[in-house]
């Protein structure tokens, strides 16, 4: 019944007037009552969970702190089943009222779950982490967080290594590491743990402790903080054949050329994030542990299993310094990267004659392996930037080319046969390596080629490769296999570059044949076409031997010959252009379309770019995609002419009628806009028509119009121009801020940041298209810029930030970086001094997450030397390659500095006053010590004697207990003050016989109303305007103790969890030797056959004296859950105190300094009160009780 009547309020609860009213009738005490008193999660507790979290998201100022401190005290007892739930509602409300939660110290309870070790909690890891970095977002929010005392508990497990049991010391060492990781994904993580001497630092100093384990950690999770790979254990990453990796033969996958001219959001990011851990001296770290490693590795007494680990430790640590220095030579400013790269301290051990040998020997080495691992890092990166290899090895084969040229004859006839060309006819048995090498060397030389091809050595290869022989056809497709292909296409096309050559080509039945083997595909499936049978499978391209054989590699043959006049000339006169026509739209063979497609050149009009235009115009979808993906490849491959052409094509393919080729062909031409040729061409093509029914990306790559003075001119025609500007004046700076930070979300996701291959090169976040800065790259754009007075609005916004919200204070900032990207731009800026106003807000802002975006913005300003040239006049560097600005002396900066803030959420400040608050009982009356006791069991060190008091007092004075004033100042004190779950439910056992009659409903509501000073009481500390409480609720909202509601119902349901719990648990009798959970139902058991015995006897109404006599027969049992209940460990922190439970004195109310809280017990005292209740912004009852 009461869970249905809850639910039914549930549903009932739809406005705040609804939950005003039932705070006016004291509903929320019943409501903390139901969720607290069973430790199973029964009906009746979900569906008051449930409305707990109605009420949240409904108006959560209007909920009672009472209904908090239950939320608090089953979030920090694991054994309850409910417990997991309980804390995703106290996160719930922290995000929309953290005043509340942070008087309540569920703050804290979050901030000590991040490195919570019990399994089901883990994976609330990092939505822990992302409510408590929203927190520190702003000040308002902020000052409910103790300064440097919460992320010291993050930071903690990283320097002990005194934990004896290793598992345990493993898992909190991984725990703390990960919500690092997730920290510093964040700008407000990054600057609150960069300014904090608990955050980076102790990264960087939990380097120095000697343990294997946590140095393996730390290094681990350096490396997925800056997005390095992680060496494998087998591998070594200074060999030579690291940066083969690179190597490929698929040239169509090749990355954008123009991608390094937009400016890659993620580089600022990393660039703060180097520089900050620089600054704490993380090389330095790093190279001491080098050197602590191979001084470890020589002592005697050391394993086999640990040297090993020593030596994996020292080569990741030589892997992630080579890492840094390439990423700081990328990504910082010269004169900081100049001072990084000497390595002093390393390069002094490694050149020093006074040290010990040993150490300059190891430091030599270290210094060796950069050496080589810069080179290859330097070689790979180039690779794949522009799909070339080192010049220096074109120089050295250019060389042997040259040697190759001028051998004799003689020399030339003996490798001639030492190819066994001449000698055998089997394949197998020739020398294809020295074939290769005569093909790229001597046989350049027109002279050897005619000399060989005399010999039959041209003949007998073209005859391997002839498809009808089935010897090279009919071979499987592997890897070992590629070498005969390549070999061939370099002797075609040595031979169509050579007179002899096409001679040999034109009397070989070579391409005949190829032209035979397309003209019977075409054939045969016109032939299945007609007569509805299946085609012979085989034949040469059937879909089996193109899947499985080398059959497929006669495509790239073609290709070959198509890359030059001569070849093209061989293809017409076999007419093997007539026969690709056909297949390359031929239903069902998308396979042979895509080999055709990707394997033709097109450099050279004509034939191939007929081809490819009627594949984009192909009946089937599955081959206009791939036509159109092909289009991507061709113009990151810089082919000719692809502006006039390639732009003309790719026009026609955005008006296509499948989306997915249409979008493909948008993605295409908003890259090919990179170039100014293209972006010109595309502009004469005048497709604004089409652009605009495509949605934002379409209406984005026209905006893009508006850099170049001839896309100025076409859209300055209305109304397309005047409406923009005005759209991106009210509404549109807002939805780019909203779409880029859901970018770099994105980018900082746990898939993309934590896989096996995100490197520092492909994880880019390219600046989205914005109007203004599209709009000032032409002298026409800034002078109209300047007649809207567009940028005065965003700089009004800055300056007067009482009249807009964060979000446009970002999308200003936005606005404002955007404007000077160009060097028009910069000067319009200069104007309005609008530079300087962001270096002020970047240095001042008390909103973490808009220093981030004055730092994209200043890194904007990068872009051209005039800006570069202003920033150095205001002290900041900047790296024009990489778009990053930092101030020139990190040390005087507050850039990565929190405001200094003081902690609002302290007890002694927001909670009353006890004198003004309890009940002053005579000093030796039972009521008096009973509140004592009561108060004891906040502490876990008074626990166990508080409980046998209680109990002794129960049996000896029952009728104290059924006081319905003392229950009152009972939950008064549940309320003000810190109870652990079990005691909670063990106080609401021991007044079960408190509602006995209707008649106390009168009396409980006339003695629960406190009434309270209101410049004393103020449990709800000021926030924002939006979740700021309400004055008009705001006496009720403090008064949420008072009880009016029908206690027999509360009666019957005790009645029903006594029933539905009996079966379920042990004898009284043998309570006192049993577990804790038979201990607890043992107590449960007393209370609720007291209460049941108390209804059924109500039913026959005796007197109210033998109902209270015969409930107090029972025996009360002691939960075993309060006297030994598991503690999660605590760490020493900074912050509020309170005196010991035990204490008589009264604390005055005044906020105590930073530091330890004389109240403050060890890790165990998070039992009932004495951990995380006290020192950490509750004091103990006991102490202010007289």
């Amino acid at each position: 019944m009461r869970a249905t009547t809850i639910r039914t309020i549930r549903l009932y609860t739809t406005t705040s007037k609804v939950i005003q009213e039932f705070l006016t009738q004291n509903g929320f005490t019943f409501i903390t009552m139901c969720f607290e008193k069973s430790k199973l999660p029964s009906k009746e507790r979900i569906q008051a969970l449930k409305f707990i979290l109605k009420v949240i998201e409904v108006d959560s100022k209007l909920i009672p702190r009472s209904v908090v401190q239950s939320l608090v005290a089953t979030a920090e007892f694991p054994e309850d089943p409910l417990q997991k739930v309980a804390l995703e509602a106290l996160i719930q409300l922290c995000l929309v009222n953290p005043g509340m939660g942070a008087i309540s110290n569920g703050l804290r309870v979050l901030w000590n779950f991040i490195i919570d070790l019990v399994p089901y909690n883990n994976d609330l890891q990092e939505s822990l982490v992302v409510a408590c970095t929203y927190l520190m977002n702003s000040a308002a929010s902020r000052q409910y967080i103790r300064p440097d005392s919460e992320i010291q508990l993050v930071a903690a497990p990283l320097l002990d290594t005194t934990e004896p049991e290793a598992e345990l010391r493993n898992q909190r060492w991984n725990a703390a590491s990960r919500a690092f990781v997730k920290f510093l994904k964040s700008w407000t993580g990054l600057i609150a743990f960069s300014s904090s001497p608990y955050g980076v630092l102790s990264v960087v100093k939990a380097l120095s402790l000697p343990s294997i384990e946590l140095n393996n950690i730390l290094l681990d999770m350096l490396f997925t903080i800056f997005r390095i790979e992680v060496p494998k254990d087998n591998s070594d990453p200074f060999s030579a054949d690291k940066a083969q990796f690179i190597e490929t033969d698929d040239r169509f996958d090749l990355p954008s050329r123009t991608l390094n001219k937009r400016h890659n959001i993620l580089s600022n990011y990393l660039a703060a994030l180097l520089s900050t851990f620089i600054n704490a001296d993380l090389f330095t770290a790093l190279i001491d542990l080098l050197g602590r490693m191979h001084s470890d590795m020589r002592e005697a007494e050391m394993t086999n299993d640990q040297i090993s680990k020593m030596k994996l430790i020292s080569q990741k640590t030589t892997v992630l310094v080579g890492e840094l220095l390439h990423l700081s030579n990328t990504l910082l400013p010269p004169s900081q990267c100049a001072r990084l790269q000497t390595l002093p301290l390393l390069v002094k051990n490694a050149v020093s004659f006074n040290l010990d040998p040993r150490l300059r020997s190891r430091s030599g080495t270290v210094v060796t392996h950069l050496h080589t691992y810069s080179h290859i890092k330097s070689k790979t990166s180039a690779e794949m930037m522009t799909g070339r290899k080192d010049k220096r090895l074109d120089r050295i084969d250019e060389v042997k080319r040259k040697m190759d040229w001028q051998i004799d004859d003689n020399t030339l006839n003996l490798k001639l046969k030492e190819t066994n060309v001449l000698l055998k006819t089997d394949f197998q048995s020739w020398n294809w390596d020295l074939i290769g090498e005569l093909i790229e060397g001597p046989l350049a030389n027109p002279v050897h080629f005619a000399s060989a091809s005399r010999q039959k050595f041209l003949k007998r290869i073209f005859s391997f490769l002839r498809p009808q022989n089935r010897s090279y056809s009919a071979l499987p497709w592997t890897r070992s296999n590629q070498k005969y292909s390549r070999i061939g296409c370099q002797l075609i096309r040595l031979a169509v570059n050579n007179e002899c050559g096409r001679a040999e080509l034109k009397e070989n039945k070579f391409l005949p044949q190829i032209a035979d083997m397309f003209k019977d595909e075409v054939l045969a499936c016109q032939t299945a076409s007609q007569t509805k049978t299946v085609p012979n499978k085989d034949r040469l391209l059937s879909r089996d031997m193109v899947l499985k054989t080398m059959a497929r590699d006669y495509f790239t043959i073609i290709g070959t010959l198509s890359s030059s006049e001569q070849g093209l000339s061989l293809l017409d006169q076999c007419k093997i252009f007539e026969y690709l026509a056909p297949i390359s739209v031929m239903p069902g063979r998308d396979d042979l379309c895509h080999l055709i497609m990707t394997n033709l050149d097109y450099n050279i009009p004509g034939r191939s770019r007929i081809l490819l235009a009627k594949s984009l115009q192909a009946k089937s979808k599955v081959v206009r995609y791939l036509a159109t993906k092909q289009m991507r490849s061709l113009l990151r491959m810089n082919v000719e002419d692809f502006y006039d052409w390639g732009v003309k094509l790719l026009v026609r393919q955005i008006s296509d009628q499948d989306s997915r080729v249409a979008n493909v062909g948008l993605g295409i031409l908003d890259e090919a806009a990179d170039e100014k040729d293209c972006l010109e061409s595309l502009i004469g093509k005048r497709p604004d028509e089409v652009l605009l029914t495509m949605g934002k990306p379409g209406k984005d790559l026209l905006t893009r119009f508006l850099s170049r003075t001839s896309g100025f001119r076409f859209l300055s025609q209305p109304p397309f121009l005047k409406e923009e500007m005005q759209k991106w004046r009210d509404v549109e700076f807002i939805t780019y801020v909203q779409n880029i930070e859901a970018k770099i979300q994105e980018a900082f996701g746990l898939s993309v940041w934590n896989s096996s291959n995100a490197t520092n090169a492909n994880v880019v976040v390219p600046s989205p298209v914005h109007f203004y800065g599209e709009l000032v790259q032409t002298t026409e754009g800034c002078a109209l810029l300047r007649e809207s007075q567009h940028l005065e609005h965003f700089v009004r916004l800055l300056v007067e930030p009482e009249t807009s919200t964060h979000l446009e204070k970002r999308g200003a900032i936005w606005a404002i970086g955007n404007i000077g990207r160009s060097k028009k731009g910069i000067h319009l800026l200069m104007e309005h001094d609008a530079v300087r106003l962001i270096l002020h807000i970047v240095e001042t802002a008390s909103d973490l997450p808009l220093k981030g975006t004055c730092l994209y913005a200043l890194g904007m300003f990068c872009r051209s030397r005039a800006g570069e040239k202003l920033l150095e006049s205001f002290g900041w560097e900047s790296q024009r390659n990489s778009l990053v600005a930092l101030p020139k002396e990190q040390g005087s900066s507050t850039f990565l500095k929190v405001p200094q803030w003081y902690f609002q959420a302290s007890w002694s400040i927001q909670s009353p006053s006890p004198a003004d608050t309890f009940k002053q009982y005579p000093e030796k009356s039972k009521q008096a010590e009973i509140m004592q006791y009561i108060a004891n069991l906040t502490n876990h060190i008074t626990t166990d004697k508080a409980v046998n008091n209680l109990k002794r007092l129960k049996a000896t004075a029952p009728e104290a207990f059924e006081s319905v004033d003392l229950y009152n100042q009972a939950l008064l004190m549940m309320q003000l003050f810190k109870f652990k779950l079990p005691a909670r439910r063990f106080l609401y056992q021991l007044f079960a016989e408190a509602f006995v009659t209707p008649a106390t409903i009168g009396e409980i509501t006339a003695n629960a109303i406190v009434n309270v000073p209101e410049d004393k009481y103020d449990p709800y500390p000021k926030f924002t305007p939006d979740i700021a409480l309400s004055q008009n609720f705001s006496k009720k909202l403090k008064r949420d103790i008072s009880f009016k509601y029908n206690f027999k119902l509360a009666a019957d349901a005790q009645t029903q969890i006594s029933t539905s719990s009996s079966a379920e648990t042990s004898p009284r009798e043998s309570s006192s030797s049993s577990s804790s959970s038979s201990s607890y139902s043992a107590l449960s058991s007393s209370a609720e056959t007291s209460s049941s015995s108390s209804s059924s006897s109500s039913s026959a109404k005796p007197a109210p004296e033998m109902q209270t006599r015969q409930s107090h027969s029972q025996t009360l049992h002691v939960p075993k859950e309060i006297q030994s209940a598991p503690t999660s460990p605590v760490m020493p922190h900074v912050g509020e105190g309170a005196q010991p439970p035990v204490a008589a004195t009264p604390r005055p109310q005044t906020q105590r300094p930073l530091g330890r809280a004389p109240g403050m017990g060890s890790s165990s005292s998070a039992l009932l009160g004495g951990g995380q209740g006290q020192g950490q912004g509750q004091s103990s009852p006991g102490s202010q009780m007289s």
